[in-house]
């Protein structure tokens, strides 16, 4: 009897929470589930409750260059001033660019040297060529040796004049030249192995660089893309060299024209 009267008040109590719960559901105006006896679910409104619009097809639209600005530097930035969010990105692109700058110079050096090497040891390169491959014909390996040590200087002066160009002008189309004819540079350099002139450190500093062009120009890019409110900032970067330099300005609407 005690446990009959004890489920009775148990259940309810579970009733009575079930009403006061779907009451206060009620009373902040949503819709209610109702699950029937068979399974199905059927759906209540209270009175006077409207369905909420749906979003528009397609959801984001037409990006602005401010709304891509904002998905590429929101993470890092914040959505605070343009003004400053284009000091921010002026001053990473400096430092990077200097970095950028000194890797050229030090390869330079380095390619210079190692030059001068293979030029005043011709000779000796050429005997050892001659005895690696067993071939009777000196001449033959003189030729292949001396072809090949000056590819590599003309490959040199183009990189390093590409190189410089790209950071006088700070175009995003003249450093996509720079990682493409970089990336030429790595896959010939390790063609050198067949000859005996394979340079590790060279290899790895043309490597390094190739990542660099490729940085560099995703941020230019960014650059481009930020709003005009801060591209014409008297204090920012972006609005007096580049424009003084070239005559497209760095704005979205140079984006073609500008290659990327």
């Amino acid at each position: 009897m005690d446990r009959t009267r004890m489920e009775s008040k148990d259940k309810q109590q579970a009733e009575e929470r079930r009403a006061s719960f779907v009451q206060r559901i009620l009373c902040a105006g949503l819709p209610v589930l109702l699950s029937n006896p068979d399974g199905s679910l059927s759906e209540g409104h209270p009175c006077g409750y409207r369905d909420p619009t749906p979003p528009r097809t397609p959801r984001d639209g037409f990006l602005t260059a401010a709304d891509i600005s904002a998905r590429l530097f929101g993470d890092v930035l914040g959505s605070g001033d343009p003004t400053v969010v284009a000091e921010e990105i002026t001053v990473l692109y400096e430092r990077h660019r200097t970095a950028f700058a000194i890797l050229l110079v030090v390869q330079a050096v380095l390619q210079g040297l190692f030059s001068a090497y293979h030029i005043t040891h011709g000779s000796l390169a050429i005997h050892d060529l001659t005895a690696m491959y067993r071939s009777s014909s000196h001449h033959l390996m003189s030729i292949i040796f001396w072809s090949l040590v000056g590819a590599e200087i003309v490959y040199t002066v183009v990189y390093l004049g590409i190189g410089c160009w790209s950071l006088y002008t700070h175009k995003a189309k003249h450093y996509a030249y720079f990682s493409t004819w970089c990336l030429t540079g790595i896959v010939g350099h390790v063609l050198l192995a067949y000859a005996n002139q394979f340079n590790l450190l060279i290899f790895f500093l043309r490597l390094i660089s190739y990542i660099y062009g490729k940085f560099l120009r995703d941020i230019v890019v960014g650059m481009m893309l930020l709003p005009a409110a801060a591209t014409h900032h008297p204090s920012s970067y972006i609005d007096d060299p580049y424009d003084h330099h070239t005559p497209e300005s760095l704005t979205p609407t140079s984006l073609g024209s500008l290659g990327v």
